[in-house]
């Protein structure tokens, strides 16, 4: 008959008695499920397609989604994600055109090494569906959700309307992103393994990527995309 606050009061009040709280319930932060529709044309259709980004066989993005909600940092809002690939439809500039569910991404410090200029626009399409990825716009009732969708990304053109880019180039698009303040690298890249298979072969890559961890920048890079035994890097 007696309420918890009143016997914690009590307790605290006893020789002996250290301390005398209530023992108070946690509860699993609340998922979040954007209304991107995907191909179903219907609110949270992306689920479907994406399902690497649901629990189980995939990440748990509405649980972590949630998690970065409840810390005010929604779609981990704050981080600049630099990607390293074939540029990114980020932007209309003469024959490009802006992905259509980029409308709400933020984009910073462009650079295409490629081309030289600072308009890295994407002639393949491989680096914009991992810009997509990474963090297209979410809860925008368009296309298909990003995983860290309020984070800005950082376009950088490393490799050609081919997909290829050499060492040199990928070395001078990690430091750009470094010395540009991205905090988080992607190169989802990878050299073949029957001509790579020592990091003596790619010193300046090396040289880069330890440039990019003494700065405490995070690189990440993609491996068995191509469902072979060995692995590339």
């Amino acid at each position: 008959g007696e309420s918890v606050m009143s016997a914690a009061r009590r307790l605290r009040r006893r020789p002996g008695v250290a301390f005398a709280e209530p023992n108070y319930i946690a509860e699993q932060a609340g998922a979040f499920y954007p209304d991107d529709p995907g191909r179903a044309e219907a609110p949270g259709g992306w689920a479907k397609m994406q399902w690497n980004m649901l629990s189980g066989a995939g990440v748990d993005a509405p649980d972590a989604w949630g998690n970065l909600l409840a810390a005010g940092h929604p779609g981990g809002r704050g981080v600049t994600v630099a990607v390293l690939d074939t540029g990114v439809a980020y932007r209309n500039w003469h024959q490009f055109r802006r992905s259509p569910d980029f409308g709400n991404t933020r984009f910073v410090s462009p650079y295409d090494f490629v081309a030289g200029n600072r308009y890295p626009l994407d002639r393949n399409g491989h680096g914009t569906f991992v810009a997509g990825e990474v963090g297209e716009s979410t809860n925008n009732n368009v296309g298909l959700t990003g995983l860290a969708y309020g984070a800005s990304i950082m376009p950088v053109r490393i490799l050609d309307a081919s997909g290829l880019g050499d060492e040199n180039t990928i070395a001078r698009g990690i430091r750009y992103a470094v010395d540009h303040h991205a905090q988080v690298i992607n190169l989802s890249l990878e050299f073949l393994p029957n001509e790579v298979s020592a990091s003596n072969q790619i010193p300046e890559l090396v040289s880069a990527i330890n440039y990019a961890h003494r700065r405490g920048v995070i690189v990440v890079g993609a491996a068995g995309n191509d469902q072979d035994t060995r692995i590339a890097y």
